[in-house]
């Protein structure tokens, strides 16, 4: 049946990612005596693993290039092993992570992709990792594209809602605080301690974007029970040609 090739088709393309290229998937059909049942008998012959003979780095991005000693030292992609799909996309994840927590907000691993030639013979596989530059419209209209580098990101001003309320997302708060150069916004008093709110961020105006940051003071701002939940948004700014990221968190009483 349809069904049973298409099963047959998965088995076989889940082997191809995990190295075995040349793999067989067989099957067979047999009936009870009514013949109202099937049952199907699948026949997996892997042939040998496909493994990595050289592992490449390519920089397109001129910002990221000056990294590159250090991203192609910590790979965990090594000649010898077995050529595995999920372990490209690992190392995808973990060259966003990286870059991520070094300024570059915008970077996502949708810019990394990779090549993989199985042609050069003796079950070797020569794979080669690239990273784009930013792609950016050129026109309204968007049918030109520049290529540029990926920018980086400082933390700009920092702004609190206590009072936030998503019924309400327009509501302008009534009452502004500045404690360090920290902004709060609230709906008369404020009911917590600014030290607090203060004490519980990972991050500060100036910095370098670390996301790593950004997560460490969701997570401890979320352990506070007078707040029913919280939400840190980053707006893209440019000032004197740098690239800002003002911080707004939102924290909805509970």
């Amino acid at each position: 049946s349809s069904e049973t090739q298409r099963s047959a088709n998965q088995i076989s393309i889940f082997l191809k990612k995990h190295g075995y290229f040349k793999s067989d998937v067989r099957y067979d059909l047999s009936f009870n005596r009514k013949g109202n049942k099937a049952k199907v008998n699948y026949l997996v012959v892997p042939d040998s693993a496909y493994r990595i003979a050289d592992v490449r780095f390519r920089f397109d991005d001129e910002n990221i290039l000056a990294r590159d000693e250090f991203l192609m030292n910590s790979t965990d992609l090594k000649k010898g092993d077995v050529f595995d799909i999920d372990e490209l996309d690992e190392e995808r994840d973990r060259i966003q992570k990286y870059l991520n927590n070094r300024g570059y907000y915008t970077f996502s691993k949708d810019y990394i992709i990779y090549r993989a030639d199985s042609t050069i013979g003796n079950r070797q596989v020569d794979v080669e990792m690239i990273v784009k530059p930013l792609r950016t419209d050129r026109t309204e209209e968007g049918d030109s594209l520049v290529l540029t580098p990926h920018p980086k990101f400082f933390m700009g001003d920092i702004t609190f809602f206590t009072s936030y309320d998503p019924a309400r997302i327009n509501a302008i708060p009534s009452d502004t605080v500045l404690v360090n150069g920290v902004t709060f916004l609230s709906n008369g008093e404020l009911e917590i301690k600014p030290d607090l709110l203060l004490y519980l961020l990972s991050f500060q105006k100036g910095e370098l974007y670390q996301k790593e940051k950004v997560d460490q003071t969701y997570r401890k701002l979320s352990q506070l029970a007078m707040f029913r939940s919280g939400n840190i948004q980053m707006a893209q700014q440019q000032r004197d040609d740098a690239n800002v990221l003002d911080c707004r968190i939102y924290l909805a009483p509970a």
